[in-house]
């Protein structure tokens, strides 16, 4: 059986890379059909000769593209702050600027002010030549698709469910359609107003057209059929990981300590990530100053605030205590969480995809042996950490709050151990193997459907 895996973005989840391995071993065909980046992926790499992944530009190719991306990178090498240098860039080459910035993921005012911005630009500066089809990236996944002739579109997150659902129609016979939910996406905290009402009407209607929903777990199923008014189908595959090939279960890697100067008594906390005051960095940092117990920040991370969080640490004179590390691929995440001594979640549940989310984290640091915190309203963290006794679950309201949990774990050495312990004794069942039978389940009923299919023809 062919899959076909449509992702609108260029740094690939883990996840996907997981799922397309699995149908693999299952003697599935898979190709994924993603985004050209303007650099390599460092989130997702890894070599693979199982699947296939075909990228394709957003945009057609145009001088403008070039000197705007060139401008972009010297500004940057130069020392400016990356949305500094994306603003100036980008009133250089107004056309394709007004379309860089406009993908971004940014606060409704920012986004509002600098589009306003770059529109007068546009307006007086503007290159009347160049007109971006916005389809175009579309225009190219679909030729490539039905030139594929899959069984089944497999699309991620709701930017992919458009495409996957005109690809269903335009094929039609028996062609399959999976929507991969990564999460509810019209709520995410950063999608507001007009923007976030067009999307649940987008969601609720292209659902209908879906075989099959993917989703990480029963509770979004649950809001999901609830606020679309809809009884899908669904398969339950929540953000689990599988270990390295070269990761020893029986050793403690000790890869931080290694590369930073860091005291033997002085714990290490990490976070790997995206990083924003939306995640509360900011309270952890906080809580960094004001532990007792003297802890040390690791942040695996990139992000356009990476200067402000270092000036942050700064002034909360942590500057020592707080260090910024580049992300590592996806299959190297566990040697970095097992070599810290405390994984911190540090979000608070402001949100509904918040509140009911199994992090990516939560799955690394259990099958790191590495023991948690998190805020006790997040709903399904607190399920493992409390229920299993893998961590603790705090009411961290304030900076002070998160000093306070980790002084908490982290001084009564007895518990401490008694967790760690539970964790690698138990860890096994939460591994992406003993998580992703679901998932399997649900391929397989679909190849069998397949397989009806042709023999009826």
């Amino acid at each position: 059986m062919k899959v076909a895996m449509i992702e609108k973005g260029y740094i690939l989840d883990r996840r996907i890379l997981q799922e397309m391995e699995t149908l693999v071993a299952m003697g599935m065909e898979v190709v994924l059909f993603a985004e050209e980046g303007p650099c390599k992926d460092p989130i997702s790499t890894r070599d693979s000769a199982t699947y296939e992944i075909k990228r394709f530009p957003t945009v057609r190719e145009h001088p403008m593209v070039t000197s705007c991306n060139a401008m972009f990178a010297r500004l940057k090498k130069r020392g400016f702050p990356n949305t500094v240098a994306l603003m100036i860039a980008a009133i250089r080459y107004p056309e394709y600027g007004y379309l860089k910035v406009s993908q971004m993921r940014l606060k409704v005012w920012k986004r509002f002010l600098a589009l306003s911005v770059l529109k007068f630009f546009r307006a007086i500066f503007g290159d009347k030549s160049l007109y971006f089809d916005s389809r175009y990236w579309e225009q190219q996944v679909e030729a490539s698709i039905i030139k594929y002739a899959p069984n089944v579109i497999h699309v991620h997150d709701l930017p992919s469910l458009g495409i996957g659902v005109e690809l269903k129609n335009k094929i039609g016979g028996k062609i399959k359609l999976v929507y991969d939910a990564h999460e509810i996406y019209p709520f995410q905290p950063f999608i507001e107003g007009r923007l976030k009402s067009e999307l649940i009407k987008q969601e609720k209607k292209l659902i209908r057209d879906a075989d099959w929903l993917v989703v990480i777990n029963d509770e979004q199923a649950d809001f999901m059929r609830k606020e679309y008014q809809y009884n899908f189908k669904y398969s339950v595959l929540t953000n689990a990981t599988t270990y390295p090939r070269k990761f020893d279960k029986n050793t403690n890697y000790n890869l931080i300590r290694e590369k930073l100067t860091i005291p033997e008594d002085s714990p290490i906390v990490i976070f790997q990530g995206g990083i924003n005051k939306g995640r509360k960095i900011h309270l952890l940092m906080e809580g960094i100053q004001s532990s007792r117990v003297k802890p040390h920040l690791v942040l695996l991370s990139w992000s356009a605030e990476i200067e402000e969080f270092k000036s942050l640490a700064s002034t909360l004179g942590i500057k020592d205590q707080v260090h910024f590390l580049p992300p590592v691929p996806w299959d190297e995440v566990l040697f970095w969480a097992n070599s810290a001594d405390i994984g911190f979640m540090p979000y608070h549940p402001d949100d509904i995809n918040t509140r009911i989310s199994s992090p990516n984290k939560m799955y690394e640091f259990m099958l790191a042996g590495t023991p948690m915190i998190a805020h006790e309203g997040l709903v399904n963290v607190k399920k493992v950490l409390v229920g299993e006794g893998f961590g603790m679950v705090w009411d961290l309201s304030e900076g002070v709050d998160y000093g306070k949990a980790i002084d908490a774990l982290w001084s009564d050495k007895n518990k401490y151990r008694e967790i760690k312990n539970r964790i690698v004794n138990n860890r096994e069942k939460f591994t992406w193997e003993s998580l992703s039978k679901d998932f399997s389940k649900m391929y397989s009923q679909l190849r069998d459907e397949s397989i009806e299919a042709k023999v009826a023809q």
